[in-house]
């Protein structure tokens, strides 16, 4: 049997494909990596003769949308512009830095050369 209404319980496809691909064994990874041939030349015996392949492909490209639907995912510019800093380990530090050094940046400390606070800082972002 089919794990398509497992996978997607809310994606009302075709009841007359889905009841063939489910008597064939097709599961919900089969539909969305196979081609509608494949889908199609899979569903075929010498008792039935295969889908129509407009059908299946129909029912393919419903089947991808409503799974896309279903996934949420973050494309490369959302994960990239999503902010990440890294603690100095000096909370005084952080917050004048707006929440510490911005990871996969550049980030040069200025002052004192034997500062305490800078030394320290410096001292606990490395570690």
């Amino acid at each position: 049997m089919s794990d398509l209404t497992t996978v997607l319980p809310h994606y009302n496809p075709n009841p007359r494909l889905l009841s063939l691909f489910e008597s064939y064994s097709l599961t919900c990874a089969d539909l969305l990596s196979l081609d509608a041939t494949d889908v199609s030349n899979r569903c075929t015996s010498p008792l039935s003769p295969a889908p129509d392949l407009l059908e299946v492909k129909r029912f393919l490209a419903g089947l991808t949308a409503a799974f896309a639907a279903d996934t949420p995912c973050e494309t490369a510019l959302q994960v990239n512009s999503r902010e990440t800093f890294l603690t100095t380990g000096d909370e005084t530090i952080d917050r004048l830095l707006g929440g510490g050094v911005k990871a996969g940046g550049i980030t040069e400390f200025v002052g004192e050369r034997f500062g305490q606070h800078l030394r320290s800082a410096i001292y606990k972002a490395a570690s």
